[in-house]
């Protein structure tokens, strides 16, 4: 992992990973939590790009690109 890339990126960047690692139950209360310091970023204009550029680094292996982009948008 190179931590500083996510230490100076969009936090809309790890919003969009951690859709990929979190399930909805899990997704709740982190939103929850989140939402306490700071409302959770609208990815709405972000997430497609983002997630091809997560498919190009390969952060969660070799998946099929149809599969990585149908994977089940857990935040707004």
């Amino acid at each position: 992992m190179d931590v500083e890339a996510y230490a100076v990126g969009p936090r809309e960047l790890d919003f969009v990973g951690l859709e990929y690692v979190l399930d909805e139950r899990a997704a709740i209360p982190f939103l929850e939590g989140y939402a306490t310091v700071l409302a959770p970023p609208d990815l709405t204009d972000y997430r497609t790009v983002y997630r091809y550029f997560y498919r190009l680094l390969g952060v969660q292996g070799s998946v099929d690109l149809d599969l990585w982009l149908a994977q089940r948008a857990l935040f707004l």
